[in-house]
């Protein structure tokens, strides 16, 4: 049986539409304007284009710069102390912490570095600022990575922050381009990556590929994340956990027929590594999120956001 609509689909339409209206009224979600909203839930048509719009939306995940902010400041107040004593760094008391790392001067024990990219949707300047900005860190504690060899020996710990971790490739090719396995081995260097958000997939990857690289993720991301996962058990043939109505295989179809009927062309439909992810950020689209919330390649088609 091809996608269909379940009876009562018109009110969960107009229950998660109006939802999201509030939100972006009461500025819950911020980055989004009712206009924006209006236009990309008007690319849908149909019926069954319209109630798979209702998931979609009902599924997104947007993360707001106050949110990343909070991101910011839970790092260097709770996570980032935690790992560092862990690795038997004595650096006293969270003030004399904090003092360190925002003190404008030559000490560069701890340093913070972006996760630079050639990936579009991906803004490691504007993490980086972002942080800085958060935390009041100066220019002197941020670096980029082709700069950690040139730096003096009493550098000990090299902070990464990014904003997603999916597949885990990214980081590697990352980790390998560096060249940061020798030089923490050489140099004794404690290399600590920092990501907002990220897939048990590439936490996974990165355990096999990046030794002497402490990972600590500020949320884990896993197969219940991905748009079309399947409700869980042996039946088949395997149903949408979102509506138990649909079965995974139609949903796919269906989406990729949206995609296709509206000019959306993409190599990863399901997302970079096949995560199925509708997470997303004021500042990046990742890759491993479905481009059907942000491309602009399309004239049929209004993104929800710039990416």
């Amino acid at each position: 049986m091809a996608f269909h609509v379940p009876d009562g689909w018109e009110s969960y339409f107009r229950q998660i539409k109006m939802c999201y209206e509030a939100l972006i009224r009461e500025r819950v979600i911020q980055g989004i304007s009712p206009t924006t909203l209006g236009a990309w839930y008007n690319n849908f048509k149909t019926a069954e284009e319209k109630y798979f719009a209702a998931h979609l939306l009902d599924s997104f995940i947007f993360r707001s710069e106050p949110m990343l902010v909070a991101a910011c400041r839970q790092i260097i107040t709770k996570t980032l102390p935690q790992i560092l004593t862990g690795l038997g760094c004595n650096f006293g008391s969270i003030s004399d912490f904090l003092s360190a790392v925002q003190t404008n001067d030559h000490d560069k024990k701890i340093i913070f570095v972006p996760v630079t990219s050639t990936v579009p949707g991906k803004s490691s300047d504007a993490i980086i600022r972002l942080f800085k900005r958060a935390n009041s860190i100066p220019d002197s504690k941020t670096k980029y990575p082709e700069d950690i060899p040139l730096l003096g020996e009493d550098l000990k710990y090299v902070v990464f922050i990014d904003d997603m971790c999916g597949t885990g490739r990214q980081f590697s090719k990352f980790y390998s381009k560096y060249q940061l396995a020798s030089l923490a081995n050489e140099r004794k260097i404690e290399f600590i990556y920092i990501p907002f958000m990220a897939h048990l997939k590439g936490l996974k990857k990165l355990q096999r590929d990046c030794p002497n690289l402490h990972v600590h993720p500020l949320e884990t991301l896993d197969i219940q994340h991905n748009f079309f996962h399947s409700v869980e058990g042996d039946v088949e043939p395997k149903l949408w956990f979102k509506d138990k109505v649909n079965t995974v295989d139609d949903v796919k179809n269906f989406y990729k027929s949206i995609l296709k009927n509206y000019g959306i062309e993409t190599i990863t439909p399901f997302g970079d590594g096949k995560l199925g992810l509708t997470i997303y950020t004021c500042l990046s689209s990742p890759n491993n999120s479905l481009n059907i919330f942000y491309t602009d390649k399309s004239p049929k088609w209004v993104p929800l956001l710039a990416r």
